[in-house]
């Protein structure tokens, strides 16, 4: 949940998310479908700490994802109301990423930043512990890490890596991006894209959702266990039939 990126593909795109989490964390449940609210059927790997999880999608083509932080470092002040990763499934009930920013209430909630693809269009929302920011977004590439463990700095050194990857891979392919996120740029514990770093600090897993011509394809790399893929239909695809 601490570096995403975003690729457009033709007829689709591409996300892929670092999570970056304290070495000895539960490990999370493989991604898989789960019953929310009002009976809505959403798609993500499960946060057995939280019951959340950073990175989801609706099977009628809607995708959201996490990273900790809004702008800058904040101070942590616990306690707080429920986690972040269930604002990733509630953001789902609804009808537009701008209701969700006019009407979700988050006092009490720690910063946050999500990623929110509705429909194939690409919107960012940021809750600074006092405000709400959103903003639409261009189809095109863009980079994201956690202002809680990055600077700016670092972000736009990653930007430039992606940028660059993307120069020498014209036609991106998900395994590649996926690729990128964990050797992409130059190896770094610290800063690099697969960290570990000497306070326990890492990567522990690699989250890629890529939608194209109405298909859902997902891989997960969580490094101790066998590579994770799974591909399914979306409801667009059932209404085009």
């Amino acid at each position: 949940m601490c570096t995403v990126s975003y690729v457009p593909i033709n007829n689709g795109f591409i996300l892929t998310s670092n999570r970056d989490e304290w070495s000895g964390r539960p490990h999370a449940l493989p991604p898989d479908f789960y019953t929310g609210e009002e009976g809505l059927s959403l798609y993500y790997p499960k946060d057995p700490q939280g019951n959340g999880s950073w990175i989801a999608a609706a099977e009628d083509e809607r995708v959201v994802c996490l990273l900790n932080g809004a702008f800058h470092q904040h101070v942590h002040q616990p306690p707080y109301n429920r986690s972040r990763g269930l604002i990733v499934l509630e953001a789902f009930q609804y009808d537009s990423p701008f209701q969700f920013y006019q009407q979700i209430n988050l006092e009490g909630v720690e910063p946050f930043t999500l990623v929110m693809v509705w429909f194939g269009l690409l919107y960012e929302f940021k809750w600074d512990g006092s405000r709400k920011h959103f903003i639409s977004l261009p189809h095109q590439p863009h980079l994201w890490a956690s202002a809680t463990l990055y600077s700016n700095e670092v972000v736009a050194t990653k930007r430039k890596w992606l940028s660059d990857f993307l120069t020498s891979h014209p036609e991106v392919t998900q395994e590649q991006m996926v690729y990128f996120h964990e050797h992409g740029g130059i190896p770094d514990p610290v800063n690099g894209m697969k960290i570990t770093r000497a306070n326990g600090l890492e990567t522990l897993s690699i989250t890629s959702i890529q939608l194209q011509d109405h298909e859902a394809s997902i891989i997960q790399n969580a490094f101790t266990s066998t590579l994770f893929e799974d591909s399914w239909s979306t409801q667009l695809a059932d209404e085009r039939l």
